[in-house]
């Protein structure tokens, strides 16, 4: 989470976060990737919905593509008074959600656009009300993509079946990504990352 884009809501109870992935590898991406954070930035602080920032950003993003790049982000407001988290998914993993203190499930999420792919798309905000205790976790493919020695992925259920772990689940929460970058490491058996691995939790307390 970037604090001021926050501020750029213009209201202190707002606090935004995403998870992003962009296409492609080495500095052509890393470059992408930065334009991509600025624009999205820009839009934010200058107090658009989400949906708008996602169609502004995308219709940027689409100028002087040669390079025919995207970027897959999950973005999301969440307002400390009433706990209503607002978010739009511009083609990224869905993530999963942990409410009143039960199992992990998927978040219900609008597939949506990568950005930079087509312009004039329209994205939509859905709304969900979040409870103390209720928690969020988000990945990049990285995660799901993982291969092992047999060419295995790791994937959606093994990554939901690592969210309901006991191991997961009692450990703090500075502690949960270890423990899920733990499965990851026995599950690979040593081959190699071949993809960036990037996981956030939102647990409210």
């Amino acid at each position: 989470r970037d604090p001021e884009m926050s501020r750029g809501l213009g209201d202190v109870y707002k606090r935004q976060f995403l998870i992003a992935d962009v296409s492609g590898k080495g500095i052509p991406a890393a470059l992408f990737m930065m334009r991509a954070r600025t624009i999205l930035k820009n839009y934010a602080m200058s107090g658009c919905g989400p949906h708008e920032i996602m169609t502004l950003s995308n219709d940027r993003l689409c100028e002087h593509n040669d390079a025919c790049m995207f970027v897959t982000l999950f973005f999301a407001v969440y307002d400390l008074r009433n706990g209503v988290l607002e978010y739009v998914n511009g083609g990224h993993n869905p993530p999963f959600i942990r409410r009143n203190r039960e199992h992990y499930d998927y978040l219900p999420v609008d597939p949506g656009f990568a950005l930079g792919v087509m312009p004039g798309k329209e994205f939509r905000t859905q709304r969900i009300k979040l409870s103390r205790g209720d928690r969020i976790f988000c990945y990049t493919d990285g995660v799901t993509e993982a291969v092992n020695g047999s060419h295995e992925l790791f994937g959606e259920k093994r990554l939901l079946e690592t969210l309901n772990s006991a191991d997961f689940v009692l450990k703090p929460l500075h502690d949960k990504l270890h423990v899920m970058m733990g499965r990851l490491d026995t599950f690979t058996e040593g081959v190699p990352q071949a993809d960036d691995i990037t996981m956030l939790i939102l647990s409210l307390i």
